[in-house]
């Protein structure tokens, strides 16, 4: 997807796995990053790690350097069906 216009913000909750693709949701997130608008802003929830891998250390950082992250509260999605610890990302691109 590659809109003519880019977007002033974007709040997404994209998916964290696929089959094929553990790293979907940061897929999503860094192509929504693309299509953001200069002085946007992203929003997104993420699945929280507590012993991240290379790939996810380096979005980590990416994170840090566009905006923040805060953990959810334990279990807040469980009436959705899921237990995973999930972060929210707030990012501007300046």
């Amino acid at each position: 997807y590659n809109p003519q216009e880019k977007y002033q913000a974007i709040v997404m909750n994209p998916p964290f796995f696929l089959k094929g693709d553990r790293y979907a949701y940061i897929t999503h997130i860094l192509h929504a990053w693309d299509v953001l608008a200069e002085k946007g802003f992203l929003i997104s929830l993420v699945p929280h790690r507590k012993k991240p891998d290379k790939v996810e250390k380096y979005f980590q950082s990416f994170v840090q350097a566009y905006g923040t992250s805060e953990m959810l509260p334990d279990k807040c999605f469980h009436e959705s069906g899921t237990d995973i610890d999930i972060d929210r990302i707030t990012l501007v691109k300046c």
